[in-house]
C-alpha cells in the first residue's frame, strides 16, 4: 500500500543535486517497496519513437532482474501496448491473460502475472512508461494506488523533460563555442558595462594578446588610442540599437593595426546580457585592391570600370583619359552612350550583353570615337566583377588604330597579289620530278619549327621524312593520277612532323610545270598550307555535331547510331551490353517553380554528375528533355544498378544554388539487359522499350530508384 506520504518524498528527490538516474533509482526503490510488488521499472524511448528500452529497474528480493534483456524493443512488435500507451492514462491489469496477444506472451515470458503501467509525457508525447509488476498472483489495483501512481509518473515526466533540455543546452552550447573556436573571423563577447568576457581563439591570434588578458579589458581599449573617442561613440551608439556594425580598424598588442569590419548582435552569454562583435579581418581585400589600383592606374592599356546594370563609369585610368582625349571629370558618372564614345552602338551592346551572360569577353574588335571626333579601333577584353555585393564590368582597350590601317592596307596588297600567286598560299615547294632535288622556301620550313638552314640540303627526301608515314600511300596515289594526266593537278591534306613532335596539318597543292617529249613529268612547283587550325575546327563542328548543345552529352542520333553498332556486335559476338534510361524526378515543378533557366541549370548539372560518374567506355546521351540514356557496354544490369545507386546518392546530396534559392533533384531510373534478348531477332528499339517501361514503373513505384527487373 502506498503511504501519504510517498508522493512528497519521491518530489523531494528529484529537487536533489542528484543525476536523473540515481533519482530515478531511488524512486524505483522507495515505489517498490512501499506498493510491495515484485518489479518497478522505468523504460525510455528512443529519439524517433520506433523502439523502446528498459533503463532504471528495482526488483524484490528473490525476483529475477530483465534490465538486460529488455533493450531496443521495436513497438511494432507490441502494437497493442503501443495503443495502451497513446491512451495517455495510468493502465491497470489485475490478470495479464486478459490482455491481447502480443502483449500477453511478453509478459507470461516474465512470469508476469498483475501490471499498472503509467505513460511517461514529455512535451504532450509519449516518451516511455513507468511500470510495476506483480509475479506471486493476480492483483486488484486501487484508486488510490492509480491516481498516486498517475502524479508519481507526472513528477518523472517532468523530471525527464528537465534532463532533456539541458542536454540539448549542454550541447547546443558546447556547439556554439566549439563554433567561435574555429571560425577565422575574430569574435570578441563583451557585458553591458563594454567590458571583454570572451575572446575567441582568432582574436588572440590576430591581436597578439594571452587569452586572459582579454577578460575584463574594456572594448573600446581593442581599437588603436587615436580612434578610441569615435569608438566610444559608436559603442555608445550600438547599446542604444542605432548602429549594428563598426568600421574601424582594431589595434593589435604589437601597436600594428589591423583593418576589420565589425558586425554586433545582442544576446545572451553565460545567462546574462551581452553583445556580440564579429570582425571579418580585411588586410587581405585591402592588399589585393591597393595591388589592384596599381595595376590599374599604371597600366599602359585604356582601362575602365563601370557599374552594373546602368553601365556607368565608376574609374578609368590615365590611359582611358589620354587615348581618348577626356578629362576625368567628364567620364566618372557617365555613360558611354552620352559620349557617342562607340561608332557603332548596336555592336557595342552585344559586346556588354554578352560579357554579363558569360562573364567574359575577348578581344572584340570596336571602333570608337575621340573626344575630338577623330576615330579610333580598339581591341577590347573584360571580365564581369564582383566585390562587396555589388558588379561591375572591367574592360581593357588597346588601341590598334595602327595595326587596323596597316591590316587593310595589306589586304589591298593581297587582293591585288591573289591573281599573281593563283591560289598558291604560304610555304612553295619546286620539285624536279627527274633528280628528287627539291627547292623550299622559308615559310615552309617554318610551318614546321624549323629554318631552311637546318633542313639544307633538301630534296624529296626531305619531305618525305617529315611526312606522316600513313598518309605517303594515299600521297603517291594521286601524284600518279596527276602524273598521268587523269587529275589536273595534286591536292592532299596530310600531316607533317613538327620541330616539337606534334603534327601539323598541312594542304599540299602542286601541278606539273614541265614534261619531257614522252609526257614524263620533269618539273612541279607547289605550295604547303597549314591547315592545322581548319582541321581541328573540322573536328569540333563534327564533335559539336553529336553533341546535345545544353548538357555536352551526346545528342539522340548520335547515341543510337552508335546504340546500333554495338546491338550488332551483340548479335555478332554476343558481347553483352546494358541500356539504362534516366529521367529527373518532378522537373516540370522545378521549371514551374523556378523558371526555365534554372531548369537548364538542373540539366546541365544532372549531365555533368553522370559524365563524372560513368566509366570511360560507357556511352552518355540525352534521351530527350529530362531523359538521358547510358550505354554499358561488357556489363551486366546487377553492376549497373550498383553504379546508378551510387549516382543516386549524389544527386540526393546535390544542392544547387539559383538565385539564392537552394534546387535539389533526384531521378528515377530503369536498365536493360542484352542477355533478357535473345540474338536472332534482336534490336536496339525492344531493348529501349523495355528500359523505357522499368522506367515508368521506377516513376510509379514512388520515384527516386532505378529498376532493371
Amino acid at each position: 500500500m502506498l503511504e501519504s506520504g510517498t508522493i512528497s518524498e519521491i518530489a523531494l528527490i528529484f529537487v536533489t543535486g542528484d543525476g536523473f538516474d540515481v533519482q530515478v533509482n531511488r524512486s524505483l526503490a522507495l515505489m517498490g517497496s512501499r506498493l510491495g510488488v515484485s518489479r518497478c521499472y522505468l523504460f525510455l524511448d528512443s529519439d524517433d519513437g520506433e523502439t523502446t528500452s528498459n533503463t532504471h529497474e528495482w526488483c524484490a528480493e528473490g525476483v529475477e532482474p530483465e534490465i538486460d534483456n529488455l533493450k531496443d524493443i521495436p513497438y511494432a512488435s507490441i502494437p497493442s501496448w503501443k495503443a495502451i500507451l497513446d491512451r495517455k492514462v495510468v493502465y491497470p491489469v489485475e490478470d495479464v491473460g486478459t490482455l491481447p496477444d502480443d502483449v500477453r506472451g511478453v509478459l507470461e515470458a516474465q512470469g508476469i502475472s498483475a501490471i499498472v503501467f503509467a505513460p511517461l509525457l514529455v512535451e504532450g508525447g509519449v516518451r516511455g512508461f513507468l511500470g510495476f509488476d506483480e509475479c506471486c498472483g493476480h492483483r486488484a489495483w486501487t484508486s488510490t494506488e492509480i491516481e498516486t501512481l498517475r502524479t508519481i509518473s507526472g513528477i518523472v515526466s517532468t523530471a525527464y523533460a528537465k534532463k532533456l533540455l539541458g542536454d540539448r543546452i549542454a550541447v547546443s552550447e558546447a556547439n556554439f563555442r566549439t563554433f567561435f573556436e574555429t571560425v577565422d573571423d575574430i569574435i570578441v563577447v563583451g557585458d553591458t558595462e563594454g567590458r571583454v568576457v570572451y575572446a575567441n581563439e582568432a582574436a588572440c591570434r590576430r591581436l597578439g594578446y594571452a587569452r586572459g588578458d582579454f577578460v575584463g579589458l574594456p572594448i573600446i581599449e581593442l581599437h588603436p588610442a587615436d580612434k578610441r573617442d569615435e569608438a566610444a561613440c559608436i559603442l555608445d551608439a550600438m547599446f542604444r540599437r542605432e548602429l549594428d556594425r563598426c568600421p574601424l580598424e582594431l589595434g593589435a598588442r604589437d601597436g600594428s593595426r589591423v583593418p576589420v569590419e565589425t558586425r554586433v548582435w545582442f544576446g545572451q552569454w553565460d545567462g546574462r546580457p551581452a553583445i556580440f562583435g564579429v570582425s571579418k579581418d580585411l588586410s587581405a581585400e585591402q592588399a589585393a585592391l591597393q595591388k589592384f589600383e596599381r595595376l590599374f592606374h599604371g597600366n599602359p592599356a585604356a582601362m575602365a570600370v563601370s557599374s552594373v546594370p546602368d553601365h556607368r563609369f565608376v574609374d578609368v585610368n590615365e590611359a582611358f583619359l589620354r587615348v581618348l582625349g577626356y578629362e576625368r571629370r567628364e567620364v566618372i558618372g557617365v555613360r558611354s552612350p552620352e559620349l557617342r564614345l562607340f561608332v557603332d552602338g548596336r555592336r557595342w551592346r552585344g559586346a556588354v550583353g554578352e560579357l554579363e551572360a558569360g562573364g567574359r569577353v575577348r578581344n572584340r574588335e570596336l571602333e570608337l570615337r575621340r573626344k575630338d571626333g577623330a576615330l579610333i579601333h580598339g581591341l577590347f577584353s573584360g571580365e564581369l566583377i564582383e566585390t562587396q555585393g555589388r558588379r561591375f564590368l572591367l574592360t581593357v582597350m588597346v588601341d590598334v588604330t595602327e595595326t587596323v590601317t596597316l591590316r587593310e592596307a595589306l589586304e589591298v596588297e593581297r587582293k591585288r597579289l591573289a591573281n599573281v600567286i593563283e591560289g598558291t598560299r604560304l610555304g612553295t615547294w619546286e620539285w624536279n620530278v627527274r633528280t628528287g632535288e627539291t627547292v623550299f622556301d622559308e615559310r615552309w620550313a617554318e610551318m614546321l619549327g624549323y629554318s631552311l638552314a637546318e633542313l639544307s640540303p633538301t630534296s624529296i627526301g626531305t619531305w618525305e621524312a617529315l611526312a606522316h608515314p600513313d598518309d605517303l600511300a594515299e600521297s603517291d596515289r594521286l601524284l600518279a593520277e596527276h602524273f598521268e594526266g587523269r587529275a589536273p593537278y595534286y591536292e592532299h591534306e596530310s600531316r607533317m612532323r613538327h620541330r616539337d613532335g606534334s603534327w601539323v596539318w598541312v594542304l599540299d597543292r602542286g601541278r606539273v610545270v614541265e614534261r619531257d617529249a614522252e609526257g614524263r613529268p620533269l618539273k612541279m612547283y607547289g605550295t604547303h598550307s597549314d591547315i592545322t587550325e581548319k582541321k581541328l575546327m573540322e573536328e569540333r563542328i563534327r564533335e559539336l555535331a553529336v553533341r546535345d548543345p545544353l548538357t555536352g552529352a551526346y545528342n539522340r542520333r548520335h547515341l543510337f547510331e552508335r546504340l546500333e553498332a554495338i546491338g550488332a556486335e551483340y548479335v555478332r559476338r554476343e558481347r553483352n551490353f546494358c541500356v539504362s534510361i534516366l529521367d529527373i524526378d518532378r522537373f516540370k515543378a522545378i521549371n514551374d517553380t523556378f523558371g526555365h533557366q534554372a531548369g537548364d541549370l538542373v540539366l546541365r548539372n544532372f549531365a555533368a554528375l553522370l559524365a563524372s560518374s560513368i566509366r570511360p567506355y560507357e556511352l552518355l546521351g540525352r534521351y530527350g528533355g529530362e531523359e538521358f540514356l547510358i550505354v554499358s557496354p561488357s556489363a551486366r544490369k546487377g553492376e549497373v544498378i550498383v553504379m546508378l545507386e551510387r549516382i543516386m546518392g549524389a544527386a540526393r546530396a546535390l544542392a544547387l544554388d539559383f538565385e539564392g534559392r537552394a534546387i535539389r533533384m533526384t531521378f528515377s531510373g530503369g536498365v536493360a539487359d542484352s542477355a533478357e534478348f535473345e540474338r536472332e531477332g534482336f534490336s536496339v528499339e525492344a531493348m529501349v522499350a523495355l528500359a523505357d517501361r522499368r522506367l515508368y514503373a521506377a516513376k510509379a513505384s514512388g520515384r527516386d530508384r532505378c529498376l532493371a527487373d
